[in-house]
């Protein structure tokens, strides 16, 4: 059987107008699998380190150039409120801003320090996952050690995110198998993220 290996970059955007007093986001890291080479950022921004092209594909044999396919790409969401209003975030070279900062979306004021804490992308391999998965199902607990990046997956309540991100609240962050439907991430019982 052949082993794919899958990435997985989660990062939870924040877009209300309290953010603003966040610095934009840094956190970048390349998606690097089969034959392609992704920059992702943590800014609603893709495919560029903020002045180059990094969408690779193919990727060059050793000791050529990489040319990029694309220059850049962002993401974009937009919706009406209740009243009819057009409502746009959209990522655009960052040259009047930004229109999105790490963290969970939240009610409260965001502060600077919440930003800089989230600024950053959580990795985790489908053969890790698989792994884990079988780990559980030959006998209902997990023997082997858990990889930190099934461990310190950003998902509802996970306090083993400490000291980086602090215990999480629970609440819907990033996607998880709950085995015990009581929505709090709890690897150690079997929980573990979804591709």
């Amino acid at each position: 059987m052949k082993n794919v290996l899958v990435l997985l970059m989660v990062t939870i955007f924040n877009c209300y107008l309290e953010a603003q007093t966040c610095a934009e986001s840094t956190a970048q890291i390349d998606l690097d699998i089969n034959n392609v080479s992704a920059r992702l950022l943590a800014g609603g921004d893709l495919w560029w380190d903020l002045s180059d092209g990094k969408y690779i594909a193919p990727k060059p044999l050793p000791g050529e150039n990489p040319v990029s396919a694309i220059f850049a790409g962002a993401i974009w969401i937009g919706g009406t409120d209740n009243a009819g209003n057009l409502k746009l975030a959209a990522q655009s070279y960052r040259q009047t801003g930004s229109d999105f900062w790490p963290g969970p979306i939240i009610n409260n004021p965001v502060t600077p320090f919440e930003c800089i804490k989230w600024d950053r992308h959580f990795s985790v391999l489908g053969a890790e996952i698989s792994a884990f998965i079988d780990d559980y199902n030959d006998n209902g607990t997990i023997n082997d050690p858990i990889p930190n990046s099934i461990l310190k997956w950003p998902a509802s309540g996970n306090p083993k995110t400490f000291p980086v991100l602090g215990p999480l609240p629970i609440r819907d962050l990033a996607p998880f198998n709950d085995q015990n439907s009581n929505g709090i991430y709890e690897p150690t019982l079997g929980d573990h993220p979804i591709l």
